[in-house]
């Protein structure tokens, strides 16, 4: 079994998934796709990272 989770926009995952769907379909061996609403309860945006060399 494989587990992927995408976080974002409901647009943007509606979007994505409607190109998915037409493979998904293709697939004999069946597979599940679900939806859940998330409650983010922390959230900290990191630094960015700086470049190994700076000229």
């Amino acid at each position: 079994p494989m587990v992927i989770e995408i976080v974002d926009d409901a647009e943007k995952i509606d979007a994505f998934f409607s190109s998915l769907k037409p493979y998904l379909e293709l697939v004999r061996t069946g597979c599940l796709v679900t939806c859940e609403r998330a409650d983010v309860l922390f959230y900290k945006k990191g630094e960015k990272k700086k470049p190994f060399f700076s000229f």
